[in-house]
This record gives C-alpha cells, sequence and structure tokens, in this order.
C-alpha cells in the first residue's frame, strides 16, 4: 500500500462512522446514533430492527415483537384514512421504536396520538411492562426511563422516573411541576432536553408571562439515591 493511499485512509477515519457508504461493515448502532444520543436511540427504526434479529420486526402498518417461545406482541398503525374523533374515541394510533437495549432485553415504543404515549416492552417476553402518557427516553446505560407528559389542554406537567429490574418496572419518582416557584408564574408546556448522563436529564419548560415569551430549564438528577427536580438556578430567560 502507497504512501498517498495510507494517508487518505487516515484522513478519512475519523468520520468514518459518520459516513454509511464508506463503513459497510459498521454496526447499526454506530450509523444510527451520533454522540449527542444515547447510543440505544433509534434514529433509524429499520437499522434498530436489525439489531433485534428476528425478535423484533416491521410488516407495514405492524410492530410485531416476538418472544422465543412464540408469544406475541403487536402495536398496529391506524389506516391512512383514519379521522381522529374524541366524542368516539377514535385516536388513529401509529407507532415506532423510539429505542432498544439488546443486552436488558428491552425497547421503547413511541405512540403518536392524542395524547402521545410510550410503552417499554419486555423483547424476550414480547410483553409490556409499563406504559404511560407522554415521551420517554432510556438513560445511556439503558437501566432507567424518564417521562414527561405536557399538554397546552392540561394544567401541570408530570415528570416520572422507572427503573428496571429484569422484566418488572419500579416507579422511582413522580413530579408535577405547574409553576415557577411557589408564587411564580405557570408553567405552561415541557419538552424533554434529554440526558446528561445516567443520573442527570434535562428539561424546558415555556412560562406563562403576559407580553413576553419566557423559557426556563430544570433537571431531574439522583443524589444518594434519590431522584428530585429543580429549575435552572440562573431562572427564567425570553424565548428565542
Amino acid at each position: 500500500m502507497s504512501r498517498w493511499t495510507i494517508g487518505v485512509l487516515a484522513f478519512l477515519a475519523p468520520t468514518a462512522l459518520h459516513l454509511p457508504w464508506l463503513c459497510a461493515r459498521a454496526s447499526a448502532a454506530e450509523l444510527s446514533v451520533p454522540s449527542t444520543m444515547s447510543r440505544l436511540e433509534c434514529r433509524n427504526e429499520k437499522l434498530c430492527l436489525q439489531q433485534s434479529g428476528k425478535a423484533i420486526r416491521r410488516e407495514g402498518r405492524r410492530l410485531i415483537f416476538r418472544s422465543p417461545s412464540g408469544a406475541r406482541l403487536v402495536f398496529a398503525d391506524a389506516k391512512n384514512d383514519c379521522q381522529p374523533n374524541d366524542d368516539d374515541e377514535v385516536r388513529c394510533p401509529t407507532y415506532r421504536l423510539r429505542a432498544f437495549n439488546p443486552a436488558a432485553g428491552l425497547a421503547l415504543v413511541e405512540e403518536k396520538s392524542e395524547p402521545n404515549s410510550f410503552h417499554v416492552v419486555s423483547v424476550r417476553l414480547a410483553k409490556e411492562i409499563v406504559s404511560g402518557p407522554g415521551e420517554a427516553r432510556f438513560s445511556p446505560d439503558g437501566r432507567t426511563v424518564a417521562s414527561l407528559f405536557s399538554s397546552t389542554e392540561v394544567a401541570g406537567q408530570d415528570v416520572s422516573i422507572f427503573s428496571f429490574e429484569g422484566n418488572i418496572a419500579k416507579r422511582e419518582f413522580d413530579h408535577t411541576v405547574d409553576s415557577f416557584g411557589e408564587n411564580g408564574p405557570r408553567t405552561r408546556f415541557g419538552i424533554m432536553e434529554g440526558w446528561i448522563s445516567n443520573t442527570e436529564f434535562k428539561l424546558r419548560f415555556d412560562l406563562a408571562v403576559e407580553e413576553r415569551q419566557q423559557t426556563i430549564g430544570a433537571s431531574v438528577h439522583q443524589r444518594e439515591g434519590r431522584w428530585d427536580f429543580v429549575f435552572d438556578p440562573d431562572g427564567p430567560r425570553l424565548k428565542q
């Protein structure tokens, strides 16, 4: 191999994980997850399905889990012509594989509907072990799930933490956010920004302030085995 060829390969090496056409042998996890995301998250559902082998698959509108014993769990998207109707409780959901933890045999399914929901599934059992309203994300090590339910139609935003021992979910933390401080402005909508470690994740809330759009950051962190919610000490700032 010439020195020129070696030099080109050395130049390309740092970027290879971000260029699928240069790294056909790279793992699905390397291709699907940028450095700012948990390695368990599925930016591309197809690649996460490939990682699961035959345990999880997509057949058209259906996301199917199959256990080694033959048990099945199916999440079926609504048909394209479905029309949501609150009176008849017609929700028209769609489901996507949001994250997959092969070591623990857990998957996180996102349900888009009114309201949005999440489902944590034991892949080994093809069984749902916990679900709830809102958005959820695995911690980087896949041992914990944080969820946030926020709606402009409901007062307060609910934050929850679940941990997992095998196929059993344990609710570790619940907190409702409805205002900034005891007599401060009310929070009206929340956004999950994501985990920054296995013991802390970040959120952001819009504040109901007249004439100005303000937002404030917050975090839920674990200290000495206990979870706690705190607003950022810098306080509110104008929304960009």
